[in-house]
């Protein structure tokens, strides 16, 4: 509950700032978008549950490998000059284990997280929509109301006969 009066009385400062206050609900929607602690952290959360797939079907992937390697020897013949030898070769090796039933379940439960995270990610988005429009119209609200009391300062003066700045 603190922290949704801080939060709110934050939006309240950014409403009545200046340059923002002819700012319309999808102006403070967007604002909110790159601004929001909470929906920052839902879609970095969300992004990296994105990656449990490719990492969930790495486990049913054969495994490749590529070495090289390359050998130079010096050898004395004794009848004449040191000759050298020179060898090479590459070594490509894929490895696929035929059944590997936990590698199996692993990708399963990869796509039921990566599931899960774009259902809270499409939670957490529509709760910013919320807070958002509630403190929008909150301080529009409060916006009205000081301007009632404004006008009933005004009313009042005008009847007593004094200026507003004496009430």
């Amino acid at each position: 509950m603190k922290i949704l009066l801080l939060g709110f009385a934050i939006f309240i400062g950014i409403l009545s700032h200046p340059t923002l206050q002819a700012s319309d609900l999808m102006a403070v929607y967007h604002e909110a978008l790159s601004q929001d602690a909470q929906y920052q952290s839902a879609r970095a959360t969300y992004q990296a549950a994105q990656e449990k797939i490719p990492q969930g079907r790495a486990g049913l992937l054969p495994n490749i490998t590529l070495t090289g390697r390359r050998d130079s020897m010096a050898v004395e013949t004794g009848l004449g000059p040191e000759r050298t030898i020179q060898q090479s070769g590459i070594v490509l090796t894929a490895t696929q284990p035929l059944i590997r039933f936990e590698n199996f379940f692993i990708y399963e439960q990869s796509k039921t997280e990566v599931s899960r995270a774009d259902s809270q990610f499409i939670i957490t988005a529509q709760d910013l929509i919320l807070r958002v429009a509630q403190a929008y119209f909150e301080v529009l609200d409060a916006q009205v109301d000081v301007e009632v009391v404004e006008a009933t300062k005004r009313s009042h003066s005008q009847t007593i006969g004094t200026s507003p700045s004496q009430l």
